[in-house]
């Protein structure tokens, strides 16, 4: 994956760094991913669901998952604002550092291009899974 990102100008190395944001933003408690769900059902989020869980060796999966985030950004936000005021635990501060930081427009921009520019490598990695 590296290598194709690195192929494209437009796009730095924030995207690829993604995954480990990927791993802060998947609520990791059963009590938790029923709140996260349970707040995307109240703000009218176009798909309501847990965000898909990367595998390794499957690059499409990286791809949904990034396409599912770039969605679902804008709720995270709040999520996790909500839960830092019902309490406050360390991924929960991490996870609002990075929510908040200077870095997330640039991602949401870098995640946008992949969710409009890829979708062809998308399909092609689809038709070689089968």
């Amino acid at each position: 994956m590296f290598l194709i990102f690195s192929k494209i100008p437009d796009i730095s190395l924030t995207a690829v760094k993604y995954p480990a944001w990927l791993r802060l933003l998947r609520p990791s408690s059963p009590k938790r991913r029923a709140r996260f769900v349970n707040h995307l059902r109240q703000n009218n989020a176009k798909k309501v669901s847990l965000p898909p869980v990367l595998v390794i060796t499957r690059w499409n999966t990286w791809f949904e998952a990034a396409l599912y985030h770039v969605e679902n950004l804008d709720h995270y936000i709040l999520f996790v604002d909500e839960e830092m005021q019902n309490g406050d635990m360390q991924q929960l501060r991490k996870l609002s550092a990075l929510l908040h930081g200077e870095q997330v427009d640039k991602l949401q921009a870098e995640l946008e291009f992949i969710a409009v520019h890829c979708e062809c490598l998308i399909k092609l990695l689809k038709s070689l899974e089968a």
